[in-house]
């Protein structure tokens, strides 16, 4: 189930979309925490270290959108690193949110 996800500030946009709106989104794939003989974390000036996975990088197209709808910035990063960048002025857990949230199926016992 995806849904991780985090919120970092800022991004600009004009105010108006106009047709060719692209973004670059790059993102770390990947990546563990360095451990020693014994399978411990290994620790650097009071910090984990970490070993990066590979990074990605995609520019994909803004689809168009509403003054109304600059609220925020969705990114939703789907199957074989493909990337969908959306403003909305809802949030992917609201019933009207496009594309749907990936929810857990209910299993009813029979």
């Amino acid at each position: 189930m995806g849904g991780g996800g985090g919120e970092v500030c800022c991004v600009i946009v004009p105010s108006k979309w106009r047709p060719g709106l692209t973004v670059k989104i790059s993102w770390l794939q990947g990546g563990h925490f360095q451990r020693d003989a014994s399978g411990n974390v290994v620790m650097k000036n009071g910090n984990k270290v970490f070993i990066e996975g590979s990074w990605k990088t995609r520019t994909v197209t803004i689809p168009e959108y509403q003054a109304k709808e600059m609220q925020h910035v969705d990114i939703h990063f789907l199957p074989n690193d493909q990337v969908l960048v959306k403003l909305s002025d809802i949030f992917p857990e609201h019933p009207d949110y496009r594309p749907a949230y990936p929810r857990e199926m209910q299993h009813t016992s029979q």
